[in-house]
């Protein structure tokens, strides 16, 4: 999965940790200059609250967990990014 989402806050950040931790595979937060971080990392997302634009990135798909973050519909996104 690839959705753009939005983190504002440190208690946003907070959120998407705990969420993030109770994923199996590995879930990052990139920007779109080819940073990345953890997402289940609170030091990563922390960090991440300075990038410009948030994609969540994964291979499984998480959009149901993740959905109160994610910009748009997911289901109406294009399928190559």
């Amino acid at each position: 999965m690839r959705a753009k989402i939005y983190m504002d806050t440190v208690k946003e950040a907070e959120t998407i940790t705990a969420l993030a931790s109770k994923c199996d595979e590995e879930v990052f937060i990139e920007d779109g200059n080819g940073l990345k971080v953890r997402a289940k990392s609170i030091i990563g997302n922390l960090y991440a609250l300075e990038f410009e634009e948030l994609w969540l990135v994964s291979e499984g798909d998480y959009y149901t967990i993740f959905n109160d973050f994610i910009v748009g519909n997911p289901l109406e996104a294009p399928a190559a990014y």
